[in-house]
C-alpha cells in the first residue's frame, strides 16, 4: 500500500509538472505569436511611411510688409529615406498689395522643395519639421510696375524659413495636413505705383512672412 501510494503521488507530480511545461510553452508560443504580430505591424508601417505621398492644400501666405497671397497647391512628398522626407509643390495664387493704395491685385506661380525630418507622435499621428524655399514668378495689375523698369508688371521673387507640419492619419491611405510656416523674403520686389499723371509711389516689398496652409495627403 505505501509503495501504491508513493507511485500515486510521483504520477501525480509529474502530471502537473508536465501540465506546468505545457502551460509555460503555450505562454511561450502566444509571447512569440505578439511579438511576431507586432514585429510585422511595424514592419507595414515603416512601408507605408516610406510610400510617395500625393497632396492638395489650401494656403495663404501675408507679407509682413504689406501684402497677402491666397491659392491652391499641388505636390508630392518623397518618403524613401524616412524619416527624412522632400515634398516638392507647386501653387497658384493671387492677393492684394495691401501697402499700396487701392490693394492693386498681383497673383503668383510658385514652385518650392521642402526637406523635412519627421517625428511620430503617436502611431497615427506625424510631426514633420521643414525648410521650405520657394521661387516665384509674379505679375502685378493695375498701375503698378516692377523693378524699377517701367511698364514692367512681371517679375519674380523667392523667400525661405522654417515650417511644423501636424499630420494625423484619417483612414488607411488618407492623411490632414495642417502647416504652420514662417520665415523671410530672399529676393525683394521693387513696387512702384504710379498716381496720378506723373507721381510715382514707391516700395520695396520683403521681409517676413508667415503661411498657414491646411490640405490632405493620399498615400
Amino acid at each position: 500500500a505505501l509503495v501504491a501510494r508513493r507511485v500515486a503521488l510521483a504520477a501525480a507530480e509529474l502530471t502537473r509538472r508536465l501540465a506546468d511545461v505545457r502551460r509555460a510553452e503555450a505562454r511561450r508560443l502566444d509571447r512569440e505569436a505578439k511579438e511576431a504580430e507586432l514585429a510585422a505591424r511595424r514592419r507595414a508601417e515603416s512601408e507605408r511611411r516610406r510610400r510617395l505621398a500625393l497632396g492638395a492644400r489650401a494656403r495663404g501666405i501675408a507679407f509682413t510688409e504689406g501684402a497677402y497671397w491666397t491659392g491652391p497647391a499641388v505636390g508630392a512628398q518623397l518618403n524613401g529615406d524616412h524619416p527624412l522626407r522632400v515634398e516638392l509643390s507647386m501653387s497658384w495664387m493671387a492677393g492684394q498689395l495691401t501697402s499700396l493704395d487701392g490693394a492693386p491685385t498681383w497673383s503668383a506661380l510658385e514652385l518650392s522643395v521642402e526637406p523635412g525630418w519627421v517625428v511620430p507622435l503617436t502611431p497615427s499621428v506625424d510631426l514633420a519639421v521643414g525648410v521650405p524655399l520657394a521661387a516665384a514668378l509674379v505679375n502685378t495689375q493695375g498701375e503698378v510696375t516692377v523693378d524699377r523698369i517701367p511698364g514692367q508688371r512681371d517679375t519674380w521673387t523667392a523667400r525661405g524659413g522654417l515650417s511644423a507640419h501636424v499630420q494625423p492619419r484619417l483612414s488607411r491611405h488618407l492623411r490632414l495636413d495642417a502647416s504652420l510656416a514662417g520665415g523671410w523674403v530672399l529676393r525683394s520686389v521693387p513696387l512702384d505705383r504710379t498716381e496720378g499723371s506723373a507721381d510715382v509711389h514707391r516700395e520695396r516689398l520683403g521681409g517676413p512672412w508667415v503661411e498657414v496652409s491646411v490640405g490632405v495627403l493620399l498615400d
